[in-house]
């Protein structure tokens, strides 16, 4: 068995010499012509160019994937403003169905605020809705005109107790005291207004800091005063 491979091999390995032999003449063949076009390629400045255009090319895919990344990041804003504005058109419609309610309360609220204001100024103040620009708000007018700068605390005054005579009305949890600072600045009559014939028909402990010489004549103090302080009374004792 072993003789006769070695006579196969004896017999193959001329013919396999001569395969080797040409196929190193194709490779130094070839390595000549791969050296031809090699310094060809040189001479035109063809390898520069082809990096040139590499760079290029790279350019342009980096230039493809921001542009790429912008497109995506501005389909996902353009959903999400859908998304948005799919629900401010929500909130829009529910606003909508609940104006009739909201005007019914407005109006019932209205009934207390005229009806003190005119206590108070002979004016009615009166609270309205006001819808623009896809926004709801709240308004308060006189139905005699403008409100003079003289009246905002006033106005205010009004507008917190009318709100309490409103809550009490609907049952809504409220607090039923009311502190306003500064009350000086409204004229002494309206003061007097408040404390006489106000206050004492509404369910609330009204508290109004004020300086002594700023309340108006004719006022029994004595009915309204809880605490006195003054340079020898302080109110933490701290002297």
């Amino acid at each position: 068995m072993t003789v006769n491979k070695v006579e196969y091999i004896t017999k193959e390995l001329p013919q396999l010499t001569l395969d080797i032999t040409k196929i190193e003449s194709e490779i130094q063949r070839l390595s000549h012509t791969e050296s031809k076009l090699s310094k060809k390629v040189y001479k035109n400045d063809v390898i520069e160019d082809l990096n040139k255009i590499a760079v290029t090319l790279n350019k342009n895919y980096e230039d493809k994937g921001k542009w790429m990344e912008r497109k995506e990041r501005l389909k996902t804003s353009r959903q999400e403003i859908a998304q948005i504005e799919g629900k401010l058109s929500s909130i829009d419609e529910e606003i909508e169905s609940k104006d009739d309610a909201i005007q019914q309360k407005i109006s019932i609220f209205n009934e207390y605020f005229s009806k003190i204001s005119n206590k108070l100024y002979e004016e009615s103040f009166i609270l309205s809705s006001n819808k623009s620009n896809g926004c709801y708000g709240l308004d308060i007018s006189s139905l005699d005109g403008n409100v003079g700068t003289g009246m905002k605390k006033g106005q205010i005054a009004a507008f917190d107790l009318a709100y309490i005579q409103f809550a009490d009305k609907l049952k809504l949890k409220c607090l039923h005291f009311i502190l306003h600072d500064q009350i000086e600045t409204v004229h002494g009559n309206q003061i007097l207004k408040i404390l006489t014939n106000i206050v004492p028909e509404i369910n609330c402990q009204y508290i109004a800091p004020i300086l002594k010489d700023k309340l108006p004549s004719g006022l029994d103090v004595s009915k309204y005063t809880v605490l006195n302080l003054s340079q020898d009374e302080k109110l933490f004792k701290i002297y």
